[in-house]
Parts: C-alpha cells; sequence; structure tokens
C-alpha cells in the first residue's frame, strides 16, 4: 500500500460499533464511497445532497434534520430521497425531521406532520390527517 491512510472504516462516534448504512447502501452507493464523490471537483445538485446525508449519517445520529432536502433537484433523485428517508426510518430506526415545502414529497414521506405559523405550531397530526382546509388556511399563498 502507497503512504497514506488506508480505506477509510466508519465507526459509531457514541458506541464504537461499525456504522450501519445498509439502507443508504442499498439506494445509493456512490453517497457510502464519498472518496469518489470528494473526488469530482463541482458535484452536481443530487449528489451534493447525497453527500450532505451521508456526511450527516457518518455520525451515526439519533435524529437527521432534513431542511427541504429535495430543493432544486431532479425529480428521479427526489424519488430516491423521499425512498432512503423511508428505509432509514423504517428500518435503522432513525427518526427524520423534514422541512419541506414540496406538500406532495411530504405526504408521501412522512408519518405526521406539523404546521407552524409565524412562529407557533398551529397544527398536527398524521400525514392523513392533512386535510384541504389546513392547506388552504396555512400553506397556500
Amino acid at each position: 500500500r502507497k503512504n497514506g491512510p488506508g480505506p477509510a472504516s466508519a465507526t459509531s462516534p457514541r458506541d464504537g460499533k461499525s456504522f450501519r448504512c445498509s439502507a443508504w447502501k442499498k439506494t445509493w452507493k456512490p453517497a457510502c464511497r464519498p472518496a469518489r464523490i470528494a473526488a469530482r471537483k463541482f458535484p452536481i445538485g443530487g449528489q451534493q445532497q447525497q453527500l450532505a446525508i451521508g456526511r450527516a449519517l457518518a455520525l451515526d445520529p439519533k435524529l437527521l434534520i432534513l431542511d427541504e432536502p429535495t430543493e432544486g433537484i431532479q425529480p428521479n433523485i427526489v424519488d430516491m430521497i423521499g425512498r432512503v428517508i423511508k428505509t432509514l426510518n423504517k428500518e435503522e430506526g432513525l427518526t427524520v425531521l423534514l422541512v419541506e415545502q414540496k406538500l406532495h414529497f411530504a405526504r408521501a414521506t412522512a408519518d405526521r406532520f406539523a404546521i407552524i405559523d409565524r412562529g407557533s405550531k398551529v397544527a398536527e397530526g398524521d400525514i392523513g390527517e392533512l386535510d384541504d382546509t389546513l392547506i388552504k388556511s396555512y400553506l397556500t399563498v
């Protein structure tokens, strides 16, 4: 082997155990190999988002906060992001707080919702309870 560090090993800072990113690997193999993406000078939007989420997951968080993860991303990558979020939540047990303006994506991805208006929570519930009245009252211009 040449001088320098060997292959990166991912361990949890909390317990030293190997980092599990099986859900991540199933959907975004390149994101589990950040060196491949980082080697590019300017990764495109979808790759930047994958890399950012991958970096956050490398810390083995209990809570992942995603602020508009689909903003400016092409539709096929948006679908992939939704699948990854659901898989991380269902299979890995990771809690995900999703801040999203795209109602269709939020409905397809989330289990629950909360609407905050001028700093106060005005509605919350199961995603199926997000009805047209709430949408018209708080989510339309």
